[in-house]
């Protein structure tokens, strides 16, 4: 499979190259350039500006990918990003947000619970917005979309937060010394943390 990964070469965009790579797939990265980024060599570098019209439309060609991994776009791109796709490939992946759940009436958060997106509680407005986005336009064209509404993401030298913010340094003595691993609020609370190649392999599946 050929997959174009917009935004590739930053956090998630880069592991989510790496993973694919190592499953035997061939990835282009659709980028400005101003990041190397720790990406696969086997990866094929797109440069340009993924909110350029006129260049996305000259890269994305029918049967030139089979699929799009999207971790940058707005829902404004995706109101003009949608039909080229749909032309050009199988199938989008966008990385939406759990956000747009908060705060939650049950737990666990099931896909089509409500999405009261209060700001007081992040400001996630966006993020439901590009999911609507998408959910609109494959109710009205078909086309296969998945926004995976992911928690809070963490990788190399990051600190993955509590409920609300607070950092605890316990929690990486525990990973460090592979001990089990607490959950916050015995997996009742929405903000989860959840490994950047965690996610990667998630997105290949």
């Amino acid at each position: 499979m050929h997959v174009l990964i917009v935004g590739g070469t930053r956090f998630l965009g880069a592991a989510i190259a790496r993973e694919l790579v190592a499953r035997g797939h061939r990835v282009s990265l659709l980028h400005r350039g101003m990041t190397a980024g720790n990406v696969p060599r086997e990866a094929v570098h797109l440069l340009g500006d993924a909110r350029d019209r006129a260049f996305v439309a000259s890269i994305l060609q029918p049967g030139r990918f089979d699929a799009v991994v999207d971790t940058i776009l707005t829902s404004e791109d995706l109101h003009w990003y949608l039909p080229l796709l749909h032309r050009a490939v199988g199938q989008l992946v966008h990385c939406g947000s759990t956000g747009v759940y908060a705060p939650m009436a049950t737990a666990p958060v099931r896909e089509y619970d409500p999405t009261p997106c209060a700001p007081e509680l992040g400001g996630f407005a966006e993020k439901l917005a590009q999911d609507k986005a998408l959910l609109e336009y494959h109710e009205r064209a078909g086309f296969p979309v998945c926004s995976l509404r992911v928690s809070n993401v963490f990788g190399a030298g990051d600190v993955p937060l509590d409920i609300w913010g607070a950092r605890n340094p316990r929690f990486f003595q525990r990973l460090a010394d592979g001990e089990e691993v607490w959950i916050p609020k015995d997996g009742t609370t929405l903000l989860q943390p959840v490994h950047v190649d965690d996610l990667a392999r998630g997105v290949q599946g």
